[in-house]
């Protein structure tokens, strides 16, 4: 299991969110959701994996002393969270289903404030600019 930062650089963030937004000018024919029905099914489970995460860590954010075997179980979930992530965003998307899952992948890897935002001055606002667009502003 990979051992990774919870944030993308810049550079991958931006890299992914143009590669996206490349992809989504480029296939304005409507597919149907069945071509991405793999990359969904694996967005999903990594969603889930990294709502048990933050689940977990957010029960054990006030503590000062978390016990061991909750921060391997954090470490664990992490690491299950981002090989799911992972392995979703190495498929291509074709639809815009695909595209917006994708997007949600992306901001699961953003350093968000309390309200979902990220400000215009930061590094990754113009990936959580993109992927809020796709999204269609439900972020």
């Amino acid at each position: 299991m990979s051992r990774t930062s919870p944030t993308l650089s810049r550079r991958k963030a931006l890299a992914g969110c143009l590669t996206l937004g490349t992809a989504a000018t480029a296939s304005c024919a409507p597919h149907a959701v069945a071509e991405d029905a793999d990359l969904l099914r694996r967005v999903d489970a990594a969603l889930s994996a990294h709502a048990a995460f933050t689940a977990l860590a957010g029960q054990w954010s006030a503590t000062v002393l978390v016990p061991a075997n909750i921060r391997a179980e954090q470490g664990r979930l992490w690491d299950v969270a981002n090989d799911l992530r992972l392995a979703a965003m190495e498929l291509p998307a074709s639809t815009v289903a695909g595209l917006r899952a994708k997007a949600r992948l992306v901001l699961t890897t953003l350093d968000l404030r309390a309200d979902g935002t990220i400000r215009p001055d930061e590094d990754d606002f113009v990936a959580w600019s993109l992927c809020r667009d796709l999204i269609g502003g439900a972020v």
